[in-house]
């Protein structure tokens, strides 16, 4: 039987949309769902097929990642709002666009070529100016999700059993 993984899906515009774009984060346990949640990963208007090398706008590049099941603690009190208090890492902590080596980088933090720093979060506070009120705010390339602590209580069961990451796909597809 395959172990525990994550599945982040999102259907992306062609174009720049005013409001979050929404996907769905997907728990699975070998083949069966454990848990599903909507979640976004990216700011809106920035959030459309393709767009995924703006810092801290766009959402988290397409591929494959790994989450570490130890909970972070969100250290600057000024995030809480925007991510909550707690937080999983992203691995690898740097990617960069097709075509570009890694270990030619030579500061990830500013190097437009790469995007640093990825997590999973809860998605940001309900934005009163949206035309769908039950909207967030989206996330900075991360992904966010309104059921984090679900999320979170099953990756400590995933960590109970000694399982120190999990597999986490991204994918997009285009709108029609």
């Amino acid at each position: 039987m395959a172990g525990p993984r994550l599945v982040f899906e999102m259907k992306l515009p062609r174009n720049e949309q005013k409001n979050v774009v929404r996907g769905k984060l997907t728990a699975y346990e070998g083949d069966e769902i454990a848990l599903r949640a909507e979640a976004t990963s990216g700011k809106p208007g920035y959030q459309y097929f393709g767009n995924y090398w703006e810092r801290s706008l766009a959402p988290l590049p397409p591929g494959e990642y790994q989450l570490e099941t130890e909970r972070q603690v969100t250290q600057d009190p000024s995030l809480f709002d925007d991510m909550g208090r707690f937080h999983f890492h992203l691995e690898p902590y740097m990617v960069c666009k097709p075509g570009v080596n890694p270990d030619d980088i030579k500061d990830p933090e500013t190097d437009p070529r790469c995007r640093t720093a990825f997590l999973l979060h809860l998605d940001g506070p309900f934005d009163p100016y949206a035309e769908d009120l039950d909207q967030g705010v989206g996330t900075k390339g991360c992904i966010g999700t309104r059921a984090f602590n679900d999320f979170a209580r099953w990756i400590a069961n995933v960590r109970d059993r000694g399982i120190e990451r999990i597999p986490l796909t991204v994918t997009y597809v285009q709108q029609d």
